[in-house]
């Protein structure tokens, strides 16, 4: 008995040790990452961030949910950077309309009718809400992050879902 537990804590001391490893290889990535765009001078990386993050621990990198996950962030982006682009253009006008346009979205949302519109959009549009984030003169650079993440994440993700489809095609079940 005693036996069993020390080789299941071994086992968790291993899961542990590699989940350190792994956490010290993505950091590194990530830093790496964050220094090649800075010296591009591409400096909204962070929206870039939420979205590895989002589609990593949230979609699990699936190639399935790619798509929706994209396009999503993308309506997000769009919702949030039409804000300053209104209001400067159209006053109180636009900041109404860019009301509407959001309380729409939102219901659209809860009763989940478009699934482009989906919890990635509004997690964009939250962090895009703190002040002075979405600003006009950044928009184009968010969009070249954005298509920066993109292909950062959804090429791997379609060269494994084309490994793990294969893979099942050979498996004699």
């Amino acid at each position: 008995m005693t036996n069993q537990k020390l080789n299941g804590g071994t086992g968790l001391l291993r899961s542990f040790i590699k989940s350190v490893i792994l956490s010290i290889i993505i950091i590194a990535a990530a830093a790496g990452l964050y220094m090649g765009l800075v010296t591009l001078n591409i400096l909204t990386v962070w929206l870039g961030f939420i979205y590895l993050y989002y589609f990593t621990a949230v979609k699990h990198f699936q190639f399935s949910s790619f798509i929706t996950t994209f396009i999503g962030g993308l309506v997000g982006v769009l919702v949030v950077y039409a804000m300053p682009f209104l209001s400067l253009y159209m006053g109180l006008n636009g900041q109404i309309i860019w009301l509407v346009l959001l309380i729409i979205i939102i219901a659209i949302l809860i009763e989940g009718r478009f699934k482009y519109i989906n919890d990635f959009t509004m997690l964009i549009v939250t962090v895009f809400a703190i002040p002075h984030l979405a600003k006009p003169q950044e928009f184009t650079m968010a969009l070249v992050t954005y298509a920066i993440f993109t292909v950062l994440l959804g090429v791997p993700s379609y060269i494994m879902h084309q490994k793990m489809t294969k893979a099942n095609q050979n498996d004699p079940k």
